[in-house]
């Protein structure tokens, strides 16, 4: 396939409890503002280039990956840094790039298909090779783009061969996070099919709800797909949202990366899929027309009665953003442009109170 698939199709499962800080820095530190204003702060020591992030299960520490520079850093909920976790020298491969929430602890994608499992303290207790574990059964796993954790399963995106010509194909995929088994295929599409350049762009379209995985199917227009085990089931929700699927120009490699964003910037399109409680939350973007400005929408969802609950604006200063669901705050992480791979200063995080977002009822603003 191209070069980015070759970037890109790794990961690395870390099982276990991330504590909110070693020794060197106490829990109180940590933490310094409970309070339920939303607040943006400017963060030291602005990372390159933040795709994931995700929080302590206290809520107390917010963990970003720096992809740019191979480091998870360490906040607190004021932007005070504490520096990058110190678990790489423990590793061979280390370049995080993607981070997500796992139980009590987190899941960590890496270089080269390799993932471990941790204890408490960042202890390996297993090493295992995903992608060359998943190359010696048919379907042939060849690259994860995007994934979440759906129970005991990663649910992603990704390239796989099939059948006995091994045919190339992408699309959504379900595997056991813990052991080697077959993947199984849930929706497919051709390579060339526009929808999985809207995959590669780090815009996280997956999530879940316990076990029952959610896809933001980038069509046009965009739908929102629901998908219970390991079955084919791919059952669109009739419910609408803000943004549609807009043209992006040709993404074979990373030196196309700063033209693909630039066209993301001036788009109105959802970028982002997360879960609320039994909620969805999608993010959008909304260009303003005849405007160098855009207005940033959040739209609450529930799924089971496939019900849009509201849509609210949220006050967002940037050009791309990342948001991180939290159990006391979400953090959007406010970025700038993309200068070119792994070149995009994050400056400030908007911390929104996890009970405004988690507020069903309709009229009251989200910051008022």
């Amino acid at each position: 396939m191209d070069l980015m698939r070759r970037m890109l199709a790794t990961f690395l499962v870390v099982v276990g409890t991330i504590a909110l800080a070693d020794s060197r820095t106490p829990a109180s530190a940590i933490s310094e503002s409970k309070d339920s204003a939303c607040r943006r702060v400017e963060l030291e020591d602005a990372p390159d280039w933040i795709i994931s992030g995700a929080f302590s299960p206290s809520g107390e520490a917010l963990f970003l990956v720096d992809h740019h520079n191979q480091a998870i850093l360490r906040y607190n909920d004021s932007g005070r840094a504490f520096g990058p976790l110190s678990i790489g020298e423990r590793l061979t491969s280390f370049r995080p790039s993607m981070l997500k929430s796992y139980g009590d602890g987190f899941v960590l994608e890496m270089a080269a298909g390799r993932y471990a499992l941790f204890d408490k303290n960042f202890a390996p207790l297993q090493t295992r090779d995903a992608l060359r574990e998943a190359g010696r059964v048919n379907p042939t796993l060849l690259s994860f783009f995007l994934w979440d954790v759906a129970g005991e399963d990663l649910i992603a995106f990704s390239d796989f061969s099939e059948g006995p010509s091994n045919v190339e194909r992408t699309g959504f995929v379900r595997l056991p996070i813990r052991s080697a088994e077959p993947i199984s295929i849930l929706n497919a599409y051709s390579p060339k099919d526009p929808i999985r350049n809207f995959n590669r762009l780090g815009h996280p379209y997956i999530t879940s709800i316990g076990t029952t995985a959610y896809f933001l199917e980038m069509t046009s227009p965009p739908r929102l797909i629901r998908s219970r085990g390991r079955t084919r089931e791919w059952a669109p929700l009739n419910v609408t949202f803000p943004g549609g699927s807009p043209n992006l120009p040709e993404f074979w490699n990373r030196t196309d990366i700063p033209a693909v964003m630039e066209a993301v910037s001036k788009s109105s399109m959802p970028v982002g899929l997360y879960r609320s409680g039994k909620s969805l939350i999608v993010l959008s973007r909304q260009k303003d027309p005849g405007r160098s400005t855009t207005t940033w929408l959040l739209t609450r969802i529930n799924p089971e009665r496939e019900q849009v609950l509201w849509t609210k604006r949220i006050d967002l200063s940037a050009e791309h953003v990342v948001a991180v669901p939290g159990p006391i705050n979400w953090a959007f992480v406010e970025k700038g442009s993309v200068e070119a791979m792994g070149v995009q200063k994050s400056r400030s995080i908007l911390f929104v109170p996890t009970s405004r977002i988690d507020n069903e009822a309709g009229g009251s603003p989200i910051c008022p």
